[in-house]
């Protein structure tokens, strides 16, 4: 009898495996996508405020608008950083997803709450953060590949966004497909937040 079950048994998982199998070949999958979006934000604001190299989480894509997006707020804060002597210690960061959206027949969004934590070096005793909520706009593929193609601070924004999407409605978001717009109208702040630190 135990001879039996055992053989029994050993036929039931490989059916098992032989059905997970099938399946898995059948169902294309993408490492992260959508689900990695999240990671996407936390990567965005710890790279911009510790000024620190910004990882694309695996299965996402981004848009040259978004890319000169990004690089242009580290080199805002980089400028501001060496112009104050700032160092920011113990930081941390919580994202927490508040919203989905569709906006097309391959156009999403999705809203984040950012909580953001740390203190400056020198001043351990003053603790320091803030909070935000982001959009995320992106686009899937038919094979389910996911871009990235517009990032928005909602709510209270900081100089750099309020300068960029100054004239645009603060309440909607706008792909930044069009990276010559955003490199230009960083570079105009950069330049100008560069001779107010030289000052």
């Amino acid at each position: 009898m135990k001879h039996f079950l055992s053989i029994l048994l050993a036929a039931s998982l490989m059916v098992c495996l032989a059905l997970a199998a099938g399946c898995a070949a059948k169902t294309p999958v993408h490492p992260g996508g959508e689900r990695d979006l999240s990671r996407f934000v936390t990567n965005l604001f710890s790279a911009v405020d510790q000024v620190k190299s910004f990882q694309v989480p695996e299965g996402l894509a981004i848009n040259d608008g978004v890319s000169e997006y990004i690089a242009g707020k580290m080199e805002e804060r980089k400028i501001t950083y060496e112009a104050t002597g700032s160092e920011l210690e113990d930081y941390g960061i919580q994202v927490t997803l508040t919203g989905a959206e569709e906006l097309g027949t391959d156009l999403k969004s999705r809203r984040f709450s950012v909580t953001v934590s740390f203190h400056y070096k020198n001043l351990e005793s003053v603790d320091s953060g803030y909070g935000r909520e982001v959009e995320l706009l992106y686009r899937t593929d038919q094979e389910g590949g996911v871009t990235v193609v517009g990032v928005r601070v909602l709510g209270i924004l900081d100089g750099y966004d309020a300068y960029l999407y100054e004239n645009l409605d603060t309440e909607g978001a706008i792909e930044l497909t069009d990276a010559q717009w955003v490199r230009d109208r960083a570079g105009q702040y950069i330049s100008e937040a560069a001779a107010s630190a030289g000052k």
